[in-house]
């Protein structure tokens, strides 16, 4: 099977530095087959034959070893990750894939987080689809007040996310 991994907080501003090339190595050490890699910013693509949840497991673990600490990782099968992009509410990503983007949670989320994820006040738009997360930032991220933390707090667990044009390069990447 085919997973799909978003990796939080990496190689951001010299911080958590995560060399692609070592976490790759580290991977296939671990069993992790045809891993790859886009962007420095932690999405990888691989394949294993384990459970979803042991294959995050072991992408933890791979990060461990080569980068000396722990962060959040939310992994999908390859077409579970196809339908949540799929999925979008917002027809026209594709049109801004800078301002659309999909946050991925490390845990599920609640029905109840996902009625206050999608009561922000604005001007972004959140919907919650399936346990995924869309925040249209309308205005541009650069000065939206729809932050990381507030995210977090909101979903119950850690999430990562990524803007369009990403996740179109991961979702080429993971052959479905």
């Amino acid at each position: 099977m085919t997973f799909v991994g978003l990796i939080r907080g990496i190689n951001v501003g010299g911080n958590r530095r995560l060399p692609m090339a070592e976490l790759r190595a580290a991977c296939a050490a671990r069993g992790l087959r045809d891993v790859r890699t886009y962007i420095q910013s932690g999405n990888v693509v691989f394949g294993s034959d384990e459970p979803e949840a042991v294959a995050a497991a072991t992408l933890a673990d791979a990060i461990r070893a080569v980068g000396g600490f722990d962060v959040p990782v939310a992994v999908r099968d390859a077409d579970a990750f196809a339908a949540i992009v799929a999925a979008c509410p917002f027809p026209d990503a594709a049109e801004r894939p800078k301002s659309v983007h999909l946050a991925l949670a490390a845990a599920p989320i609640s029905a109840a987080a996902a009625a206050d994820l999608e009561a922000w006040p604005g001007p972004e738009r959140v919907r919650v689809v399936n346990g995924a997360v869309y925040a249209d930032y309308v205005d541009g991220v650069g000065t939206s007040k729809l932050t990381p933390a507030w995210l977090d707090r909101r979903a119950g667990a850690p999430v990562t996310a990524r803007n369009w044009a990403t996740v179109g390069a991961i979702l080429g990447m993971s052959g479905v």
